[in-house]
């Protein structure tokens, strides 16, 4: 699972199903493409890791806005590690 290099603030989370409006052209190059890829990849694995105010999140992809606009669903977390850390 890839991780979003820039932190997002996601106010108050309350996970499960709490919905993440990212804006592309507040982000990295990097992570746009983290993002594309997780989103219309043929891997077909949609997850990210998140790095926020409350620690790391995971959550899918569920949709790409032409507008420029990222909507993630938090599905686990926070927590005070990340999952891709061994």
């Amino acid at each position: 699972m890839k991780i979003l290099k820039k932190p997002v603030s996601v106010g108050m989370l309350t996970p499960p199903r709490q919905v993440i409006f990212i804006r592309e052209s507040e982000l990295p190059t990097s992570d746009v493409q983290t993002l594309k890829d997780a989103f219309f990849g043929a891997e077909h694995n949609p997850f990210v890791e998140v790095r926020c105010e409350h620690g790391y999140i995971t959550a899918m992809v569920s949709d790409h806005q032409q507008s420029g606009w990222f909507m993630l669903t938090c599905t686990s977390g926070p927590r005070t590690t990340s999952k891709s850390v061994a």
